[in-house]
């Protein structure tokens, strides 16, 4: 019996994407977890062997372990793909495309045909298998690659305290000043108007707060 297929979208709550499903490679720890914690077969692609048609057929083979035989065209890929549905009957299956943008860069038409065949395995349309076919996989497709194209989890927020009232004009709208190295969660504070930054050096008489009113400073 084919297990139930997780709820992605409503476990990641943060992928928005789909049918195939975006995600940042910055999230791809979460993924990871994700597809042990359901015993997901995961089938890996590597985008950065798919930047032409030729190859892009190769990383097919190797990845679904295709028969020898199966052709760079994709009338020869869908039979093979029905021989992997066959093979992995009853699974629940990950199809990772990884590096997906770096293939979409170099080679745009075959990797949106690449994306059309991988949706015909998850959404159970492969013209090689009839309506009576009784081999059947769930399956999840997933890209991977950078940019604001894919989705991520937010960023974790900085604990600061604050707002204060400011004590020249009265303002509830003083926020810590922030000096060292700016790591990502400062950066977002900052970007958030939760924060100011100043820089690396570090002395004892600097002060600690700025108000957002006004723009007085103190300690």
């Amino acid at each position: 019996m084919t297990p139930a297929r997780p709820h992605v979208r409503g476990e990641l709550s943060w992928i928005t994407s789909g049918p195939a499903y975006c995600v940042e490679v910055s999230a791809l720890e979460v993924l990871e977890e994700f597809l042990d914690a359901h015993g997901y077969t995961v089938v890996a692609l590597d985008g950065e062997q798919m930047t032409t048609r030729a190859t892009t057929f190769d990383e097919l083979r190797r990845a679904f372990a295709l028969a020898p035989w199966c052709g760079d065209n994709w009338d020869a890929v869908n039979d093979c793909l029905g021989e992997f549905v066959h093979a992995h009957d009853g699974q629940l299956v990950a199809i990772v495309w990884c590096n997906q943008d770096v293939a979409a860069a170099n080679a745009p038409a075959t990797s949106a045909e690449v994306g059309w065949a991988l949706l015909e395995v998850v959404l159970g349309r492969m013209p090689s298998l009839g309506p009576n076919c009784p081999w059947r996989i769930h399956a999840d497709l997933f890209l991977t690659g950078q940019g604001e194209d894919y989705d991520r989890p937010p960023p974790k927020r900085l604990p600061l305290p604050g707002p204060v009232e400011c004590p020249v004009c009265g303002e509830m709208e003083g926020v810590p000043i922030l000096r060292g190295l700016p790591m990502p969660m400062v950066q977002e504070a900052a970007r958030e108007h939760r924060a100011v930054l100043r820089g690396c050096i570090v002395s004892p008489e600097d002060d600690n707060w700025f108000c957002r009113a006004c723009a007085w400073e103190w300690r």
